[in-house]
C-alpha cells in the first residue's frame, strides 16, 4: 500500500522570504511605559518599517499581495502531513506551471523594490520622522537578496528507500513497517482533510443560502465546483464515503448562481440539500474517527 501512496503524491515546500515588515522600537516602547506607568511587560511598541503614505500602499504592498495568492493556491491544493505538504501527482503540471508564474511576478516586484529602494526609503524617513533608524533596514547592495521564492519538491518515501546499510533484516524491517504506518495515517489525514474542506464550502452554501435578503455571488457555487475538481486525487486511499460525497455534491449543489438569485423556492430547496449533505457526511466522518 506505501508504495502506492507514495506513487500519488509528492512533497512540496514553497519557501518565501522577504525584507523585515516591522521592529520593535525600543526607544519608543520605554517613552510609552514610563509615561503611562507600564510595566516591561505590559506591551510594546512595534514599528512599520514600510508603512503606506498619503493615501498610498505600502511600498511591500504588491508583493505580499504575490505572496497571499501563491500561499493560498498552494494550501488549496496540498495537503498537511508530518512528511511535509503533499501534492497529488496528476496535479504536478497545472501546480507548478502557476507557482513558476506567481515566482516570475515576485521576482519582478522584487528587483523593482530594489531599483527604488533608496526612494522608498527616502519616503519611510519621512513618514516615520524622528522614529526611523537606518539600522532597521538592509543596505542598497544587499537588498535584493533578502527577497527569495523557491519551490523544493520531493518524492514520498517508499519501502524500497528503507535500505539502511548498517542495520540488520530485523531492524530494516521494523523501519519499513514504521515508515509503512506513517504514510497509511499520513494518506487517512489526507482523506479526513479533504472531507473536511468539502463541509465547510457545503456549510458555507447553507449559511448564505439561509440568511434573508443576502447577495448571492458566483463564488458561492464557484468555489465548490473548483474544490470538487480536486478532490479525487485527494482521495489516496479511494475511500467511498468521500468519492460518495464528491457525487452528492455533485447533483445536489452545483446549481447555476442565477437560478438562486432569482428564485428564494429554489434557494430554500439547496439549502435544505446542503444541509442533509452537511448532516449525514458530517455523522459518517466523526464515525469513521471514532472507529
Amino acid at each position: 500500500m506505501i508504495d502506492t501512496i507514495a506513487s500519488k503524491v509528492l512533497v512540496v515546500k514553497p519557501t518565501i522570504s522577504m525584507v523585515g515588515k516591522s521592529v520593535t522600537d525600543e526607544t519608543l516602547t520605554n517613552e510609552v511605559q514610563s509615561e503611562h506607568s507600564i510595566g516591561r511587560d505590559g506591551g510594546a511598541w512595534v514599528k512599520k518599517l514600510y508603512p503606506s503614505h498619503d493615501g498610498k500602499p505600502s511600498a511591500l504592498a504588491a508583493i505580499q499581495s504575490i505572496v497571499s495568492q501563491a500561499r493560498k493556491f498552494h494550501g488549496l491544493h496540498t495537503l498537511r502531513s508530518s512528511f511535509g505538504d503533499l501534492l497529488p501527482s496528476v496535479a504536478y503540471s497545472d501546480y507548478t506551471a502557476r507557482m513558476e508564474e506567481y515566482r516570475a511576478k515576485y521576482d519582478d516586484e522584487a528587483d523593482y523594490f530594489s531599483l527604488k529602494f533608496p526612494e522608498i526609503l527616502a519616503t519611510v524617513r519621512e513618514v516615520l520622522n524622528g522614529s526611523f533608524d537606518r539600522n532597521n533596514y538592509p543596505s542598497e547592495y544587499n537588498v535584493r537578496s533578502r527577497f527569495t521564492f523557491t519551490l523544493a519538491t520531493a518524492p514520498l518515501p517508499r519501502s524500497s528507500d528503507m535500505l539502511v546499510k548498517y542495520l540488520g533484516e530485523e531492524q530494516t524491517a521494523t523501519v519499513q513497517a514504521n515508515l509503512a504506518r506513517q504514510v497509511e495515517i499520513a494518506a487517512q489525514n489526507g482523506v479526513k482533510q479533504a472531507m473536511e474542506r468539502v463541509l465547510q464550502q457545503v456549510a458555507h452554501i447553507t449559511d448564505v443560502l439561509t440568511r434573508p435578503s443576502t447577495k448571492i455571488y458566483d463564488s458561492l457555487i464557484d468555489n465548490l465546483q473548483d474544490l470538487l475538481k480536486l478532490v479525487p486525487a485527494f482521495n489516496l486511499t479511494n475511500d467511498p464515503t468521500l468519492s460518495s460525497l464528491v457525487h452528492r455534491c455533485q447533483a445536489d449543489l452545483l446549481v447555476a448562481p442565477d437560478v438562486l438569485r432569482e428564485s428564494a423556492v429554489n434557494r430554500v430547496i439547496v439549502a435544505g440539500k446542503a444541509k442533509i449533505i452537511a448532516d449525514t457526511y458530517g455523522a459518517l466522518g466523526n464515525r469513521k474517527l471514532a472507529a
